[in-house]
């Protein structure tokens, strides 16, 4: 029986060489193939699930449409959750297992009437879903994976009741699955900062309800205070050259606030472009221009249309799918929006669902969401 590995995620979270993974390939892991992208055939690969169907997303087992899918069909006996991940993520003999007491005992056995593994050690079961957002989730990974598949393609996000129709849980189990899922998405924090010779948008904006649709006591509590009392700010950083974002919520609009994440994101001497606020006045460790939008919003190359673009994506998604976000949460919503700006298909980079499926797949190692800190509730 194959054991799980020390780091049981390893190849996704670090090295990713050992992948392949192009349209009508096979996805190869050391040599051994895990599954297989057709074109034609709406499916990847026909070994990785663990048994049954997934209606909602086509039947037979297929989760996905169009030019990709994922199937979820029979697992070689191999019970449930414990068979799709030693597939998915390469569990090999002879290796040691990292039990929930970190033992690092050798060759863990497998409780076939507990569809757990053991550790010959520290004697205490566990399961390939430790150390991973999976952990101590009595959902399969059955109704997870669709989950995180349709979250990183679905371009303005997908509401937590959809997932509860389509996968057949309740709406609240199926909020928390996101929240959790949007945590793998954040990623790690970058500790490079922005350089090269191309020139990095910088530009806030505030999320919040819409006076329009206010009563009027509220309205008027409002335009008392000014138009962004009650909103929550956000400060984001558009790299011209890569095409990627940096976003993140900020506490409030001030000048050292603003300027403290514009020194820890982006390595003096590069080129910035911002509007008129007074808040970015004095950076004089870079090459600052601006555009007062009161009077024009593009001068040649001066402009911050880039990152306005994303304030747009960013809001259509929070407006039209999730409708109300409170703020404690705002920033799980804006890693979810910013991985599928950066990860988009271009001539460069022509990435397809398939690729930013794998992707989020590889990010869920090391990280943990309960629902006492995702309510508030922890200690």
């Amino acid at each position: 029986m194959a054991g799980p590995s020390v780091s049981w995620c390893s190849r996704l979270a670090g090295d990713r060489s050992g992948f392949a993974f192009k349209d009508g390939d096979r996805l190869l892991d050391d040599g051994r193939e895990l599954f297989e992208v057709v074109d034609e055939g709406h499916e990847v690969g026909k070994d990785l699930g663990v048994g049954g169907e997934v209606e909602a997303f086509g039947g037979d087992g297929a989760l996905g449409g169009g030019d990709q899918a994922l199937d979820v069909g029979d697992h070689g006996g191999k019970a449930g959750d414990e068979g799709l991940l030693q597939r998915l993520l390469g569990f090999q003999d002879g290796l040691n297992a990292e039990s929930e007491a970190d033992c690092e005992a050798e060759k863990p056995y497998w409780l076939d009437t507990q569809k757990r593994w053991k550790c010959r050690k520290c004697r205490k079961q566990f399961s390939v879903k430790v150390g991973s957002i999976f952990e101590d989730s009595p959902i399969a990974l059955q109704k997870w994976l669709p989950a995180l598949w349709l979250l990183v393609n679905c371009k303005n996000g997908i509401s937590s009741y959809e997932i509860a129709r389509d996968l057949g849980v309740t709406q609240k189990t199926a909020w928390f699955m996101l929240q959790r899922l949007r945590l793998v998405l954040r990623g790690k924090s970058a500790a490079v900062k922005i350089g090269g010779s191309g020139p990095k948008e910088i530009d806030e904006t505030f999320i919040g309800g819409n006076l329009r649709f206010m009563h009027k006591d509220k309205k008027a509590r409002y335009q008392k205070h000014g138009g962004s009392h009650g909103k929550v700010a956000v400060m984001g950083i558009l790299d011209r050259d890569s095409r990627q974002v940096r976003a993140r919520v900020i506490p409030n609009v001030k000048r050292e606030t603003l300027q403290t994440e514009i020194l820890n994101e982006i390595e003096h001497g590069s080129t910035i472009y911002t509007d008129g606020s007074q808040g970015y006045d004095g950076l004089t460790n870079y090459v600052h221009k601006t555009v007062d939008h009161i009077q024009e919003y593009v001068r040649g190359e001066v402009h911050t249309q880039g990152i306005e673009n994303f304030w747009s994506l960013l809001k259509r998604g929070l407006k039209g799918t999730y409708v109300a976000v409170e703020p404690f949460h705002l920033d799980r919503y804006v890693g979810e929006q910013i991985f599928r700006y950066n990860n988009r298909a271009t001539k460069d980079n022509p990435l397809n669902d398939s690729d930013r499926f794998t992707l989020a797949l590889s990010q869920v190692a090391g990280k943990r969401l309960t629902y006492a800190e995702v309510t508030g509730k922890a200690n």
